[in-house]
């Protein structure tokens, strides 16, 4: 039998990382006892190699010999079978000590991952220089997916030059679209996919998001529809002032062209004067709009505790209860175009239905409230 590694046939080198073209011979012995008759490879084996082989590419420091210190989102989708070829992509994240790994082939994404060695990590301050309390500002994106497989792909290309964890999470998508999330997932080191079984609306797919991060040990999620409607230039500014005021949450606020749809746009100023009564504050200026920078410590807190709407009624609801828990809102003005062709899951009649709901169980949640929010008013919260 062979030793108990690949063979390495090409190795290319990118911005992003190292990808290595692996054979995996039917001899290795690995593949003994596991399983009779069905010989599989080990799911250990291929961490091992990532690893190994992460350490002869990159400064890692030690080799592996400090020990894992965790391992992070560790996906198998596919198995390995004997004679396979293969491709490895690893990407090393100095900062973190982590190293992102993602084994692919004609047939798809094989298995997918992250792991942390030990050891002093550097500094991760992505933004400016202060940290985020007792832990470093960490931020992230999410990016609920749901049959946009058409935009979604220069969605994550311009989200990826910040080199950020990208967090796509399929909300159940056709084939067609799925098909481009796995490339996706396999070919940037940056993009952790999440997948849910079923469609189940906006809200659950970013909680999905939300839940994974936080997981992750991250501090921030940027939300960003896949449609290309936002300015995704101005995820800087966001990030900084997120990173300024690490407890509050970055709102954005819509200045839309002339492609916006007029009724889209008068109705929304429903919703405006409803949240502005549900709150006793003009703190939210825009509470529908999808581009904002969650505080994920009070967030995953919320929706662990309280169930909100899962559909397009998530994003004004998940605002207005953290401002009742004391978050603060902090707007920022951003470009919103709507995009020609561009596909839209709102549904005029079943979605305002469903936020008519909600404003009237908000309403009700704001009155015995009241006594607190009319104190804040009066501190000048």
């Amino acid at each position: 039998m062979t030793e108990a590694l690949p063979h390495i046939r090409a190795e290319t080198h990118t911005d992003a990382g190292v990808t290595l073209r692996l054979f995996v011979p039917a001899d290795l012995s690995l593949f003994s006892g596991h399983f009779p008759g069905f010989p599989l490879l080990p799911g250990v084996a291929q961490i091992h190699w990532a690893a190994q082989l992460g350490a002869a590419h990159f400064p890692i420091g030690g080799g592996t010999s400090g020990g894992f210190s965790r391992l992070l989102n560790i996906k198998f989708q596919k198995p390995v079978l004997p004679d396979s070829e293969l491709d490895l992509a690893l990407n090393w994240d100095a900062a973190r000590r982590q190293l992102a790994f993602s084994y692919h082939s004609a047939a798809g994404c094989h298995a997918s991952g992250k792991i942390e060695f030990a050891g002093e990590r550097a500094d991760t301050t992505a933004v400016g220089g202060s940290a985020c309390g007792p832990n470093q500002f960490s931020p992230c994106f999410i990016v609920p997916v749901y049959n946009h497989g058409t935009t979604v792909g220069a969605t994550v290309a311009a989200l990826a030059r910040h080199d950020l964890p990208i967090y796509l999470v399929d909300d159940g998508s056709e084939a067609i679209t799925a098909t481009v999330l796995d490339r996706l997932a396999t070919s940037i080191a940056q993009v952790c996919l999440v997948r849910r079984a079923a469609n189940g609306g906006k809200g659950a797919a970013v909680m999905s998001g939300i839940r994974a991060a936080f997981a992750d040990g991250r501090s921030h999620a940027c939300q960003v529809d896949a449609d290309g409607q936002h300015t995704l230039t101005d995820i800087p500014d966001f990030l900084a002032a997120a990173q300024a005021d690490p407890l509050a949450l970055i709102c954005g606020v819509p200045e839309y062209d002339a492609s916006v749809p007029k009724g889209r746009l008068y109705g929304r100023y429903a919703t405006h004067v409803w949240v502005w009564i549900e709150t006793l504050s003009f703190a939210i200026r825009d509470s529908m709009c999808g581009f904002r920078v969650y505080p994920l410590a009070a967030t995953h807190r919320l929706i662990d505790q309280v169930r909100l709407g899962t559909r397009m009624d998530f994003d004004i609801e998940v605002l207005v209860r953290l401002f009742w828990r004391g978050v603060t809102i902090i707007n920022r003005p951003t470009r919103v175009t709507y995009p020609e062709g561009g596909i839209s899951h709102f549904r005029p009649l079943r979605d305002n239905l469903r936020i008519s709901w909600l404003h009237t169980r908000l309403f009700f949640g704001m009155l015995w409230r009241l006594p607190l929010l009319l104190a804040r008013r009066l501190r000048g919260a």
